[in-house]
């Protein structure tokens, strides 16, 4: 038997697939750049969805009455049910559509490599940038630790600013929180946040500084109470998606706009900023970067098997 991939043991895969579907994300799916023929027949995946949630719920509960170990049998139909999904969003849309849906789920979902690679990119490129906020000290120790960008690079920054700047991301997730449903937060959760606070709070009153000592005190008198409520999973695997491909956006107009020569020098200057920016974890950071790897025009491919290349199983 064929091993089954990790990514079919999460449990975020029917909220996952919702996501198109649900009527408060539609205002940001155009931020996802998500296939159009996806978006032009929603009605259609929604009902496709919505039945493979249903049959791996009716299939989990008799697996749950016969199986006393029952995760392998649960990933097994989860990757059985979700590949049926896809076949059948590919009679609708044609395989090639359904195909880059898949893609784009697994990608943003399913590769942390790509995630790390993205991420750490940005921190690179946002070195390129005079510090933002009105700090001396931090400006000053930011410049210090800046390496000159090459000149190919500097003519791209307006360009990039969108989205290598956190603002951008930030204020849509902002924006999706408000308009995502809310749901109660769990009482563990709760009381595991209230101990840690009460954790932090102690170690840091019994700092022997007077002067944050009374920092302290005066950032507990004023803190906002843990809130009982948060936006729904959805909401934050949106938000997460939406970050992803802003962030991506910035390497494929590097890709777009940069020969083969000044690639290799952006790639060797991003090297160099971050064991500069971080003597501690610069080499990590460099190792995420995955030098040109992620420098792509489309998405790349991701790691492990399409479910359009596995034996469609009845679900």
């Amino acid at each position: 038997m064929r091993e089954i991939e990790s990514c079919w043991k999460s449990f975020s895969w029917f909220d996952i697939l919702s996501l198109p579907a649900l009527s408060w994300t539609r205002p940001f799916l155009p931020h996802c750049n998500l296939p159009l023929a996806l978006i032009a027949n929603l009605p259609s995946w929604d009902s496709i969805q919505h039945q493979a949630r249903e049959a791996f719920i009716a299939q989990t509960r008799q697996i749950n009455r016969q199986q006393e170990d029952s995760a392998d049998l649960e990933t097994q139909a989860r990757r059985r049910i979700v590949g049926h999904a896809f076949h059948q969003l590919a009679q609708v849309v044609g395989a090639p559509v359904a195909r880059d849906y898949e893609h784009w789920v697994r990608i943003h979902f399913f590769s942390p490599e790509f995630e790390l690679a993205i991420d750490t990119w940005r921190c690179a490129l946002s070195r390129a940038y005079p510090y933002q906020r009105a700090d001396s000290v931090r400006a000053r120790t930011w410049r210090e630790r800046q390496v000159s960008p090459p000149e190919a690079l500097v003519a791209l920054l307006p360009t990039l600013e969108p989205f290598v700047n956190l603002d951008t991301t930030r204020k849509l997730q902002e924006e999706i929180f408000v308009a995502a449903p809310k749901e109660k937060v769990p009482e563990w959760s709760l009381e595991y946040t209230r101990k840690a606070q009460s954790e932090s709070d102690r170690q840091i009153l019994e700092n022997p500084s007077p002067d944050v000592r009374a920092f302290a005190e005066e950032h507990i008198r004023n803190r906002p109470p843990i809130p009982e409520i948060k936006p729904c999973h959805e909401a934050h695997l949106l938000a997460q998606a939406i970050e992803q491909t802003v962030r991506f956006k910035a390497l494929q107009t590097l890709a777009q706009s940069l020969n083969a020569s000044a690639r290799n020098e952006v790639v060797d200057w991003a090297q160099r900023q971050l064991l500069k920016a971080s003597s501690s974890r610069g080499h990590i950071e460099v190792e995420r970067l995955r030098r040109d790897k992620y420098l792509q025009t489309t998405l790349p491919d991701f790691e492990g098997t399409s479910v359009f290349d596995l034996p469609l199983e009845q679900s």
